[in-house]
């Protein structure tokens, strides 16, 4: 279509079409609810037996950001080395089902860190893109249509954020609630007008955490779990009050995973000696229901289903994924495996380990019930890649419309064609 003829589409049809999101769609942080998991999705596990359909695949450069997903367009991020003293995030729309790009937006960040690129994931919001840039702090509003930027802040002069620690970036996404953009920044978070970029509220400047905000209801009011750099927050969404707290501090700022909230309990985990916890909600801090050293998410979220987690345990290269009851804390079952990214379909759990190897697997604690594994990339003879040239892939993969997307930290984002 051209730009001519799509100047005669009234304008009221053209924002219908922009903010049509269909069921099978994964467009923010760990998918549609925002905990790694996805309904009555219509997928086929046994399509990765044998040697999977890779239908395309790209380079988008460095970087740990996971994809988002929209119809028949998908948006991701990579990070290019321009020399000793310059470099680039790039912000990329491509059609889902082909890998054609449709278009780029690109803006200056040189980073220096052991780990390059970008590790907070794109988060669409009817027609708006949020990104985040975890070298330089710049948060970019961009039209999903066609990249150009509705709005523009730099976190760190404008709001005097601290990252978990020196030399490593931001990494948790936005999280789109009503008109508000929030994100764990400073102490206890920030909130933007996500129309404008306008300050909401803003938590004392310090540093923050991993993680991403979880919302849930408390009361028929939404609230915020949120997992800062030493403690556990809750906190009012639409005034910034820090509601309650928990003392969960790592010696590392390292919390990581993401909060799991069900009804009026939380569940909380972080490696580095910590372990994992259930706390009661109350309407001051919360308390200690049990804690224990079961599972200790190093970077990787949980999955909640059904009374149980599933999750990974233990810091790399040497995991384990283990079921854990939720209520008590007792471990299930426990399955050695290398350190992977997971997230859950139609009762089944899609693990991507950093070798590269999907393994699909039966959410049950009755036991590790694999019903079908597949290598996503190609190496000679079969082995690893090694040294400086190898590749970990330690971003959560995406199920979305009958395709699997997976990204490796060299910049490869490769999709799978598993449809029914």
């Amino acid at each position: 279509m051209t730009i001519k003829k799509r100047m005669l589409i009234p304008l009221f049809i053209l924002m219908m079409i922009s903010i049509t999101v269909t069921a099978g769609d994964w467009t923010k942080w760990r998918g549609p609810n925002g905990n790694g998991i996805i309904h009555n999705v219509n997928w086929n596990p046994q399509a990765l037996a044998g040697n999977p359909k890779i239908l395309w695949q790209t380079q988008l450069g460095q970087g740990y950001s996971s994809v988002a997903v929209k119809g028949n367009r998908l948006y991701a991020i990579g990070n290019k080395d321009l020399g000793p003293t310059a470099g680039e995030d790039i912000v990329y729309c491509f059609d889902a089902k082909t890998g054609k790009e449709i278009w780029r937006f690109t803006y200056p960040c040189k980073t220096s860190r052991q780990w390059p690129g970008s590790s907070a994931t794109p988060v669409l919001d009817g027609n708006r893109l949020y990104t985040l840039c975890d070298d330089t702090g710049d948060l970019h509003c961009l039209n999903a249509q066609n990249g150009h930027v509705i709005w523009k802040r730099n976190v760190v002069v404008d709001f005097g954020t601290i990252p978990p620690y020196d030399g490593v970036g931001y990494s948790g996404s936005a999280m789109i609630e009503g008109n508000l953009a929030l994100f764990n920044l400073n102490t206890s978070g920030i909130a933007l007008n996500k129309l404008t970029g306008e300050i909401v509220w803003a938590s004392p400047s310090g540093r923050c955490s991993f993680s991403t905000p979880v919302i849930f209801n408390k009361e028929s009011q939404r609230k915020m779990a949120l997992f800062g750099a030493k403690k556990f927050f809750v906190v009012d969404i639409s005034t910034g009050k820090v509601e309650g707290s928990y003392d969960w501090d790592t010696n590392a700022n390292e919390n990581t995973a993401d909060p799991i909230v069900d009804n009026d309990k939380v569940f909380i985990s972080s490696a580095y000696g910590k372990g994992c916890a259930l706390l009661q909600l109350t309407d001051g801090d919360p308390k200690l229901i049990w804690q224990n050293m079961e599972l200790s998410n190093q970077f990787t979220s949980d999955i909640y289903i059904d009374g149980h987690i599933y999750g990974i345990d233990g810091e790399r290269p040497r995991c384990t994924l283990k079921c854990v009851e939720y209520a008590t804390g007792k471990v299930k079952w426990s399955h050695k495996m290398p350190f992977s990214y997971l997230i859950a379909a139609n009762g089944q759990l899609i693990v991507l380990d950093e070798d590269g190897v999907l393994h699909i697997a039966d959410a049950t604690p009755d036991g590790y019930n694999e019903i079908v594994s597949a290598s996503v990339q190609y190496t000679p003879g079969g082995q690893k890649s090694r040294g400086r040239n190898r590749k970990y892939w330690w971003t959560n993969p995406v199920l979305a419309n009958g395709y699997l997307y997976a990204r490796s930290d060299k910049g490869d984002l490769i999709c799978l064609d598993v449809s029914k």
